[in-house]
């Protein structure tokens, strides 16, 4: 006999051989028991969750001639035999990919008017089905609709939603979940009894994980580490063969960021580049242990929503205090940014070095929440105290800011082709906030706001996500974009444009008023508008608010 590889060896033969689905195993049971067989059905699902085998199971199950209604199949009868071969007569497997035509289509509606040659039921299964046309979809709509009683359809498709809600609709839906690590682990345990293969948890766990719910990918994975490494696997070779780090290693890169370790951050970095690790992967397990070291503070027993192993989880309880939770929120935001840009780049490495060295020469969060707190209660007319006043000029500490002038700053003239920093957001309680009549109801409401501009203009909506409301000069709502968001600026002054936005916050808020767009600094001011002034002469402002200034290269405004 031909070599079978795992994943169609181990391949789920019955209901009871379904792993980590047994919402679907019990309601198909109880439906088939009950006589109550919906004509149609729909799984969906990630890869290598059960669908196309349960498929096959249910044909199975419909068509068996021993088995009563709701057991397991026998396995033995013809039809039986003639399924798990693919080989039955009655049963047609379609792949929706390669046979997404109206014209396959076609000659499926004429096979349905003949009835099956040996079993109760004709089935015809489509795999991938949200790969067909919308002229094949049209066509099956009738028969779906209205099909014989010996037909039975059944669909698979890890795209649902670009399914049809015509034909969603005439299905009995059932939706598959991601395979937990732990169903995935016991498994892969009785496969590699069954080879004769020699294999810790650890191993098993890295392979669980790696395959990412799916059982299928995580038995091919096992029969690759089989051909790396032979039938002994190691947690180490394993490692090696799927390029992971360590969690050893990556609790490494944790102390440095820790210690603020510039050095070590570009030492281990290098390291692991040059065993040919691959960054991405790097990335999403330096992702993981910060979320986990995340976990284990919000949360009493975090191991339910840690995927790590025994060895990792101990490395979370030794270093869970080395952050505090407002930088782990500020890591994980950085991590998450690096992750995604890091894909398409095409210098992952210089990205790694700059966004880790960031983290590893990063301000104290909770310093600059304190000051925030400090400028809002100067702003209120509170006096700082002497304590908070000593703590915010040590952590100003070597950037400690020029005296104020008695001028204020002169903002750069952008058509100079000076470089400004893109809008970032600002502390709600920053004193330079712009204030007016309605801008609080626009503020709150712009994220539907925008989301109403894309449902009746695209391009509008798109260009108007770049920007954000900074506040009122009369009736004038000043609407700011980055610099370099110069020509989505110019393409929102276009009058329907002008007249879309005003429009949707009108609705949204109950607020008539006029739209200005407007280039934004990095503080929040718009550029060369004329519409703000300075609200306090510089040789007035007290020294804490002067350094905060500069640290933040902001300005206190107002408007006329």
């Amino acid at each position: 006999m031909s070599y079978l590889v795992f994943a169609r060896k181990y391949r789920p033969q019955t209901l009871t051989d379904l792993v980590g689905q047994e919402h679907v195993a019990t309601t198909l049971r109880n439906a088939l028991k009950q006589g109550r067989v919906a004509q149609s059905f729909l799984f969906s699902g990630t890869r290598g969750v059960g669908k196309t085998s349960s498929a096959r199971i249910l044909a199975k199950m419909l068509n068996c001639e021993k088995g009563k209604p709701g057991d397991d199949p026998c396995q033995k009868c013809a039809s039986c035999v003639e399924i798990t071969r693919g080989s039955g007569l009655d049963v047609l497997e379609i792949d929706g990919a390669s046979n997404r035509g109206i014209d396959e289509i076609r000659n499926l509606r004429e096979s349905v008017k003949f009835k099956p040659m040996t079993g109760k039921y004709k089935i015809f299964i489509i795999d991938e089905v949200h790969m067909l046309t919308g002229e094949a979809f049209n066509a099956l709509l009738k028969t779906l609709e209205e099909p014989p009683e010996h037909v039975k359809f059944i669909f698979a498709t890890t795209e649902v939603h670009k399914v049809p809600l015509t034909i969603l609709s005439r299905c009995q839906r059932f939706v598959f979940r991601r395979i937990p690590s732990a169903e995935i682990i016991k498994t892969l345990e009785g496969v590699a009894k069954e080879e004769g293969i020699k294999v810790d948890k650890e191993s098993l766990f890295l392979i669980a994980k790696q395959a990412e719910g799916s059982l299928r990918d995580g038995e091919s994975l096992l029969e690759q580490m089989v051909s790396f490494c032979g039938k002994n696997l190691k947690r180490e070779e394993v490692e090696e063969a799927l390029g992971l780090s360590s969690q050893a290693g990556l609790f490494a890169f944790v102390d440095a960021i820790s210690s603020k370790d510039s050095k070590s951050v570009l030492v281990l970095l290098d390291e692991l580049i040059f065993r040919g690790q691959d960054l991405a992967h790097f990335v999403t397990g330096l992702l993981e242990t910060f979320r986990a070291l995340l976990m284990s503070q919000v949360l009493e027993k975090p191991e339910k929503f840690i995927e790590m192993s025994e060895e990792g989880l101990e490395l979370v309880r030794k270093n869970k205090s080395k952050f505090s939770r407002e930088d782990l929120f500020m890591i994980l935001e950085s991590l998450q940014e690096l992750n995604w840009k890091i894909r398409r780049s095409n210098n992952p490495r210089i990205l790694a070095e700059v966004s880790l060295l960031e983290l590893a020469n990063r301000e104290s969060v909770e310093s600059l929440s304190a000051l925030v707190k400090e400028l809002k209660a100067i702003r209120e007319g509170g006096v700082p105290s002497l304590a908070i006043k000593k703590n915010f000029e040590s952590a100003v500490g070597a950037r400690r800011a020029v005296p104020a002038q008695s001028t204020p700053p002169v903002q750069s003239d952008v058509s100079r082709g000076e470089r400004r920093s893109p809008v970032v957001g600002r502390p709600p309680d920053a004193p330079t906030k712009p204030s007016g009549a309605g801008f609080s109801q626009i503020e709150s409401a712009w994220f539907e706001i925008v989301e109403g501009v894309k449902a009746k203009k695209m391009s509008a909506g798109s260009y108007l996500a770049e920007s954000r409301p900074m506040g009122m000069d009369g009736r004038d709502l000043l609407i700011g974009f980055p610099v370099e968001f110069r020509f989505h600026k110019e393409a929102m002054e276009k009058k329907d444009n002008v007249d879309l936005v005003q429009n949707m916050i009108a609705e949204k808020t109950g607020s008539s008023v006029n739209v200005k767009f407007v280039i934004a600094a990095a503080d929040g001011a718009s550029i060369n508008t004329g519409s703000v002034k300075p609200s306090l002469a510089e040789d007035k402002v007290p020294d804490i608010i002067s350094e905060a200034m500069n640290i933040f290269e902001g300005r206190i405004l107002r408007k006329d």
